[in-house]
């Protein structure tokens, strides 16, 4: 005796309206599109027109940093600053221990390097950078590629020495 099994019938596609859309209230798709869109373009032009500032107790560390003009200009290093996406990769080949000191981008943004050793490398986010009235390093984004500013200068300051450094920027592949 053989025994079928039974066949059953189901819709691989829920039935459609007249209109030839899915079956159901329509305009609960329609308002969760335009909420999302709208969602998309508020969070993606919130920071574009206002400068970043730094947090506050970034800014007590290093209040009013002015670029150091009047040092004296020392020997260049052979420390390599790679710029990336949102943040500089620091490669310290020359022979002498980086502790300390000051990194300076295009005579305006600064931050201070804690240790780096000879032969070592070291990843400093952009944000870290601060200029004199405690805004973050300029960076463009997907609706604002103009706010990005290239690294073209940098150097290394010693408060200790008073002496100044300028440092090897070697673009990025980024």
């Amino acid at each position: 005796m053989l025994h079928r099994r039974p066949t059953v019938t189901s819709p691989s596609v829920a039935p459609s309206s007249p209109r030839g859309r899915a079956a159901g209230p329509p305009f609960w798709r329609d308002i969760a599109g335009g909420l999302l869109a709208s969602l998309w373009v508020v969070t993606s032009w919130g920071g574009c027109s206002t400068p970043m500032r730094a947090a506050p107790d970034t800014l007590e560390t290093m209040p009013h940093a002015v670029y150091p003009d009047a040092s004296e200009r020392g020997d260049d290093m052979t420390i390599i600053v790679v710029p990336r996406a949102a943040m500089i990769e620091v490669q310290n080949m020359s022979a002498r221990r980086v502790g300390g000191e000051q990194i300076w981008l295009n005579r305006s943004y600064v931050s201070t390097i804690d240790g780096l050793a000879i032969g070592g490398h070291v990843s400093l986010p952009l944000d870290r950078f601060r200029n004199r009235y405690g805004e973050i390093y300029p960076r463009g984004s997907l609706l604002a590629p103009e706010r990005n500013e290239p690294i073209v200068l940098a150097e290394l300051f010693n408060p200790a020495t008073g002496h100044r450094h300028r440092l090897i920027v070697r673009m990025g592949r980024d």
